[in-house]
């Protein structure tokens, strides 16, 4: 990760807050030489490498793609081709792969293939792990809109409101060329991965999902509970979750989560006495009433350039860094620092962290969304408190209004019983899906299991030996039984203290 900035040790604080758990382990290495197409099923697949990301390696996988209906119901209209990959078991295989649902929704599964092959290796030795890119993300007819997002692409962090919604007019116009929006919807992918599981000769899936993905995982194993044998839900979002409806809430639930860490960790005590979402909240009512101006260099092209700091884009920052903890830990710092009038640092992260990609479709995310979540949303009166504010309700408002969209089922909020053995992993500090949303549902899951990891973000199966314990579970297909004693070494993150990192 390069980063320009005028300050070495800022640069060194920076990558190592925004960069240190992406290299946290290494997958198996590419094979060199030749190989011939491999059929599962019906479906030939060729033989691929698939690009590393997020600081790992590539992956020898096999690739395909497996034509559906755009609209299941007139199977003679428009077809879209999905986008398939296939990580070989180290072994013979079975007949159960293991999926790999990305999040989101607009993630796309293949892209994040070497993180499945890292996450995943101890399953993949006797299990094939099948990579899908849902329709409207990846090579699976993406609903992106490349000229309107050049057209549109931001000078500054983000748009105005005004410019999002010229934006988002822009884009659907783009993508009505080739897709029809109402039908990207997860109930529209269920039956894509239902059709795969037929073609490729699978007897039962075992579905990992991640955030979003775990819906997926849900709905499949609700409408074919038969053709499951195993789930792993990582950052579990219970089917009545309005995505989007309970950012602000739980976002500032992990700030006040941070701060009970820190005033019992005596270097944080000390520094910034844990107090950061008090101190966060008070930034941010200052930079509503005056935003300001600071300059930093293009990370491209090292051209200095002014950067915008409001009220609403601090909160959007803070969000995005909550996701992990190890980011998190340099904010505290940066906010010390503008408390004392000096926003070069923070402005330097805004811009820095604006333009790292989550690898989301704005066009899926905005299909499921308003299909899926919009029309549920209701929002308490006191939302203004949050420091994340109404924004994101309005942001929601103004682009479904304009985003044609599917319909959603009646039941689509009940989460039925599924006798099917789930393995649940949270963050303490999770600000989108936190341990009380499974503390919800965990009661329909008789064969289920809760794990919850101290000091950990949202995503989990980097962190420490979980993925060694999803290995196991997969590997049994029974959750009960297997000794999570190996997170009880897990905990809190601390801040810098400085800008060359943490305290000796």
């Amino acid at each position: 990760m390069k980063i320009s900035n005028d300050n070495p040790p800022l640069q060194l604080a920076l990558a190592v807050a925004v960069g240190l758990t992406l290299v946290a382990c290494s997958p198996k290495p590419v094979n060199e030489g030749s190989e011939s197409a491999r059929k599962w099923g019906s479906v030939t697949f060729e033989p691929c490498a698939l690009e590393g990301t997020q600081g790992l390696d590539a992956e020898k996988a096999y690739c395909t793609t497996y034509e559906v209906p755009e609209d299941p119901a007139n199977p003679s209209g428009r077809k879209i081709k999905l986008n398939l990959a296939i990580l070989p078991a180290g072994n013979a295989g079975t007949t159960d792969p293991i999926v790999f649902l990305a999040g989101g929704p607009g993630q796309a599964a293949v892209e994040y293939g070497s993180y499945a092959g890292a996450i995943l290796s101890q399953a993949n030795r006797n299990r094939d792990i099948l990579l899908i890119d849902q329709r409207g993300t990846g090579k699976s007819n993406a609903l992106s809109c490349p000229d309107s997002e050049k057209k549109f692409d931001a000078v500054d962090v983000t748009l105005t409101p005004t410019q999002q919604l010229e934006a988002m007019t822009s884009c659907q116009a783009e993508i009505a060329k080739k897709a029809d929006t109402r039908f990207y919807t997860t109930a529209n992918f269920v039956n894509d991965l239902e059709s795969i599981r037929k073609a490729i000769g699978a007897t039962q899936y075992n579905l990992v999902g991640i955030s979003y993905g775990t819906r997926s995982a849900q709905k499949y194993a609700a409408a074919y509970p038969d053709n499951v044998r195993s789930m792993v839900l990582d950052g579990v979002a219970p089917n009545d979750l309005v995505i989007g409806g309970d950012f602000a809430r739980q976002l500032d639930n992990a700030l006040k989560k941070q701060d009970e860490y820190c005033s019992k960790e005596k270097s944080c005590a000390k520094v910034y006495g844990g107090k950061l979402s008090e101190r966060l909240r008070a930034l941010r009512v200052k930079l509503d009433q005056s935003p300001v101006s600071v300059k930093v260099r293009d990370r491209e092209t090292n051209v200095e350039k002014n950067v915008s700091i409001s009220g609403e884009k601090l909160a959007s920052l803070v969000q995005k860094l909550a996701y992990q903890p190890e980011a998190m830990s340099i904010l505290p710092l940066l906010i010390q620092s503008a408390e004392q009038g000096d926003y070069q640092p923070l402005g330097a992260l805004l811009n820095t962290a604006g333009s790292e990609s989550n690898g989301i479709q704005a066009g899926l995310y905005m299909s499921v969304t308003c299909a899926e979540d919009m029309p549920r949303w209701t929002e308490s009166s006191d939302a203004n408190k949050y420091l994340l504010g109404r924004h994101v309700r309005t942001e929601f408002d103004a682009a479904c209004k304009l985003w044609p969209s599917g319909e959603m089922p009646a039941d689509f909020a009940k989460t039925p019983v599924l006798k099917i053995p789930t393995l649940m992993l949270s963050g303490d500090l999770d600000p989108v899906t936190p341990p009380s949303y499974v503390d919800s549902i965990i009661k329909q899951f008789p064969n289920g299991r809760s794990l919850v990891l101290k000091g950990s973000g949202h995503g989990s199966m980097m962190r420490g030996c979980t993925s060694r314990l999803v290995g196991q579970f997969i590997d049994r297909g029974e959750a009960k039984s297997i000794d999570a004693t190996c997170l009880d070494s897990l905990g809190f993150i601390p801040p810098f203290t400085s800008f060359n990192g943490w305290d000796p």
